[in-house]
């Protein structure tokens, strides 16, 4: 019976998270009234994110070039592979994957924290007393700004990776300047980024609409709004991993 009132559980709240999102795609009251929180949440999403991926992507980027040189012992493999597979890790998985993870324990949690705090300090209620449809309000500004903002910080995360890597891999001694651009340039499949894109684009628009829901069904006091924001984080990460399997296996056809 446990299983079962699980999985009725689990597909209740499926459903109410649906139900959200369709509640929350209507025509805005007030577009000016959008555009400014639209604006607001770009900053909150990209700017205060900005420094924190800049230094993972950096660190990403060097441990990857450092640990598969460290893999590759066989020595009629050529050094540029190295710049290979550091470009295919970081396109395909470390910066979309690892970047969506990052963001929904740095933007999830606080889009989450900051809508429970609304509900239970009854923000919501009153403005749903002057005819606003908050589920709109709420989680359309952070949905647009999470598409708009979070590819931005994929494509700095992919550049700023591989510039590390290579910066570590010739500093060492690992491998040439001209060995590790070789590799980069090196039988590159522009599918890779458009599959780096798609990644990207659903978890974006998976970090802050999770977390909105979270946020916004938050109940009880000040302790019962953080565990809903760090269940966000949770849910968030889960979903992500899942759709990464999902899309990659679809994507590269296995």
């Amino acid at each position: 019976m446990q299983p079962v009132k699980h999985l009725v559980a689990l597909l209740t709240l499926t459903g109410r998270y649906i139900f959200f999102i369709r509640s929350a795609f209507r025509k805005p009251e007030n577009r000016n009234v959008y555009w400014r929180a639209f604006i607001e949440q770009c900053e909150e999403i990209g700017l205060r994110s900005f420094w924190v991926v800049l230094g993972i992507s950096a660190f990403l980027g060097m441990v990857t070039v450092v640990q598969t040189a460290y893999m590759i012992t066989i020595p009629v493999i050529p050094k540029f592979v190295i710049g290979m597979v550091a470009r295919d890790s970081v396109i395909l998985e470390l910066a979309p994957t690892g970047l969506g993870c990052v963001l929904s324990s740095i933007v999830g949690y606080r889009i989450a924290a900051e809508i429970g705090y609304m509900r239970l300090s009854e923000q919501i209620d009153a403005q749903e007393m002057m005819g606003i449809n908050t589920k709109a309000f709420i989680i359309l500004p952070r949905v647009f700004a999470g598409l708009y903002m979070i590819p931005l910080l994929m494509i700095l995360s992919i550049v700023v990776s591989l510039v590390a890597g290579g910066i570590a891999g010739v500093s060492r001694g690992i491998l040439t300047e001209h060995q590790y651009r070789f590799g980069l340039l090196n039988d590159f499949k522009p599918s890779g980024v458009t599959m780096a894109f798609v990644k990207i684009f659903v978890f974006s628009f998976l970090i802050p609409t999770i977390s909105s829901f979270m946020g916004y069904y938050a109940k009880g006091d000040e302790l019962q709004v953080t565990k809903a924001a760090t269940r966000s984080v949770t849910v968030n990460c889960v979903l992500i991993l899942l759709a990464d399997y999902i899309i990659t296996s679809i994507m590269l056809d296995f």
